[in-house]
């Protein structure tokens, strides 16, 4: 087994050689939207076709002339292009098309199908009825059929989702690449009757909406409030919602852009009444208007904590089908271990949880990083050191008159944490017992030390107080009492023994929970009760908004390395393929800051949107949420994303906003705009 971080340097490297092949053989011309959203074609020619021919063979020779300089795992890959070649440039069979008179509405898109182990490269094309993806290849479970973290094999058929199942949509990222399109769709009854479910080809079942909540975002289109587990997990994970969805990554942006405006142009469906067609936009989770809504919602008591912070995720850019951005929930209480125990705050003279008890809850207003003050003042001494020699370093650069060359070192930025709150290597600690596969390729074929495996949820809270390097949130899954099964060791792994003999097998439980599903269920309570409630706002200010990002940040003690914070505009920005490289495998490898959906602080249910506040202060959905333009996720449209000199232009003439908004806006990591 390769390592993960092996597996995306292979990624990055395929992804680079099918774009010059692309480049070079491309039968397409230009792609244009128009009305009638089709794409354009470009008339064959001997002219044409001899150009291509030539410009083949110069890639070819380009490659052949290079790799005295190749490493050999880029010799292999080219390897692999060779003989992939054709397979990958094979056109969709319109053969798979359902109906005789089914028009196509694009010509072949190439794109691969995205689950959080494999990337399923094929091609797809949109009709006026259906979405189809035709794989390259098709994997058999248990077969060894992975090269570089692709799939491999013989051409597969087809996989099919109608518009009718379509419920909504979300922008995604391939790594740091905004490109990426999540589709949300409706199960068919009995939980697997319709195209594209099956769980080898890269579709994931979730879990959690019903259908009073169906109706209450997005134009009768939920956002799925769910878990969604690997597309290979298990058997005995059975499909628990209606809900599932898929992961495409596109070859550009302005490619994924222009599908997404095609989706959303097509009429959707009534669940009540699936005859009569409703002309209304599919809902786009990262739209600003998705967001307000579910902030509304959530102020008037429609929409609980969990199913908001679910939404939110999915607005910030995460996914269930990506680890390297996975859904973030919060540590809710502190109450974890046994009595007597020096680090809890409890003073209950049961063992029940009083969730009455404001002592028993943690401080959701501080980042984990800072709940210790102790181990902060480690952190605060090393920022503060980081701060006197970049003046140092700057001092030296101005003499040398190299300042400007040299001020964009990201390893020279100062930062309070080395470590994330979310990655994948926390989430795989997390689910080390249902995704056991993801762990061994993370791992290099083998778990991890025992004593640093998931064990002990008590453990697991000492550790983010007193470990300098353990920083991480939770995970949604931490919330819902049908998802018991990550906490039980129900495959039977042998996961080693602890070095005070103890073997490690099911999780253990805090003494107030009875069951796994038990202590779930009191989670989520905890997570629902007024107390939290009232200081949830705050945690979101931290993930999701004012405090999150740039000098905010810093005073709020939630200042992480820099490459966390980067966007597609910073890569673009590098000078050196191997710079965009490396930042790309840290930031992807140790963890992201989710997108910033809040440019002021998030209000509490006792503020009212739009009216008038207890306080006498009027507070304006405008005023709060980000607008779409703005947003650091994707593109305004054509495919160009927002760069950091035209943020601050528009913040200043479109929005007219004062220049002391500008720190609360900046996507920079802790340097003074």
């Amino acid at each position: 087994m390769i390592s993960l971080t092996k597996q995306l340097y292979d990624a990055e490297l395929q992804s680079q050689i099918a774009t010059a092949t692309a480049n070079a053989i491309s039968p397409l011309k230009k792609i244009s939207f128009a009305p009638n959203v089709e794409f354009e074609k470009k008339s064959p020619s001997k002219s044409s076709g001899s150009n291509t021919k030539n410009n083949s063979n110069k890639v070819n020779t380009n490659a052949t002339h290079s790799t005295g300089s190749m490493t050999p795992q880029q010799r292999k890959q080219i390897q692999i292009r060779n003989i992939l070649g054709p397979a990958m440039e094979r056109p969709f069979d319109p053969t798979n098309f359902l109906h005789v008179r089914e028009r196509p509405l694009t010509p072949n898109l190439r794109c691969s199908l995205k689950t959080p182990l494999l990337s399923q490269r094929g091609c797809a094309i949109v009709t006026d009825g259906n979405f189809y993806f035709q794989p390259i290849g098709s994997c058999v479970p248990g077969a060894a059929c992975a090269v570089g973290g692709y799939a491999t094999g013989s051409s597969g058929k087809a996989q099919i989702w109608s518009f009718e199942d379509m419920r909504a949509i979300a922008r995604r990222y391939d790594g740091m690449k905004d490109r990426g399109l999540e589709i949300y769709l409706a199960v068919h009854e009995g939980g697997g009757g319709g195209f594209g479910l099956s769980r080898n080809g890269g579709s994931v079942s979730g879990y959690g909406c019903d259908e009073n909540f169906s109706s209450r975002i997005g134009n009768d289109s939920p956002y799925p409030t769910s878990h969604s587990s690997s597309a290979d997990r298990r058997e005995y994970t059975l499909p628990k919602s209606s809900y599932y969805s898929i992961l495409l990554t596109f070859e550009s942006t302005e490619v994924r852009e222009r599908v997404l405006r095609l989706l959303s142009q097509r009429p959707t469906y009534s669940r009540s009444s699936p005859s009569s067609q409703l002309q209304l936009p599919l809902p786009c989770h990262t739209d600003r208007s998705f967001v307000e809504s579910a902030l509304e919602l959530w102020q008037a008591g429609q929409l609980d904590n969990f199913e908001y912070l679910l939404v939110l995720n999915s607005a910030a850019g995460r996914s269930f089908h990506d680890l390297s951005r996975y859904p973030i929930f919060p540590w809710v209480l502190s109450n974890y271990g046994e009595q007597g125990d020096d680090d809890e705050d409890c003073d209950d003279d049961s063992i029940a949880l009083d969730l009455n008890d404001a002592s028993c809850f943690r401080d959701l207003t501080k980042p984990i990083g800072a709940l210790n003050e102790e181990r902060f003042e480690d952190f605060r001494k090393r920022y503060e050191g980081m701060v006197q020699q970049q003046k140092l370093q700057s001092q030296q650069q101005q003499q040398q008159q190299h300042q400007s060359s040299q001020r964009n070192n990201l390893h020279d930025t100062p930062f309070m944490y080395g470590t994330h709150y979310s990655s994948p290597g926390y989430v795989l600690y997390y689910l080390l017992r249902v995704m056991p596969e993801h762990m061994l390729c993370l791992q290099s074929g083998k778990f991890d030390v025992p004593d640093r495996l998931f064990h002990s949820i008590h453990d697991s809270y000492k550790s983010i107080l007193r470990n300098p390097g353990d920083v991480k949130e939770l995970i949604p899954e931490f919330f819902d009492p049908d998802c018991f099964d990550f906490l039980i060791n129900s495959m039977g792994l042998q996961l080693g023994n602890l070095q005070t003999g103890e073997r490690v097998n099911d999780v253990i439980l805090p003494p107030w929970a009875s069951s796994a599903k038990d202590f779930l269920r009191q989670n989520r309570e905890a997570l629902e009760s007024d107390h939290c409630t009232k200081h949830l706002p705050k945690w979101i200010d931290l993930i999701f908004g004012v405090t999150s990002r740039g000098t905010r940040a810093k005073e709020a003690r939630n200042l992480f390395h820099p490459t966390s914070y980067l966007g597609p505009a910073d890569m673009d920005g590098m000078q050196s393929e191997e710079q965009r490289n490396q930042a790309e495998l840290q930031a992807t490898e140790f963890g992201i800051i989710p997108d910033q959906l809040f440019c002021k602080e998030h209000p509490g249910k006792n503020i009212r949107l739009d009216n008038q506040s207890n306080s006498g202060e009027w507070q304006n959905l405008e005023d709060i949420i980000m607008p779409d333009y703005l947003r650091q996720s994707y593109g305004v449209g054509d495919g160009n994303t927002v760069s950091r000199i035209t943020l601050k232009q528009q913040l200043h003439g479109r929005d007219g906003l004062s220049p002391a908004r500008e720190d609360d806006l900046s996507s920079t990591a802790g340097m003074d705009l």
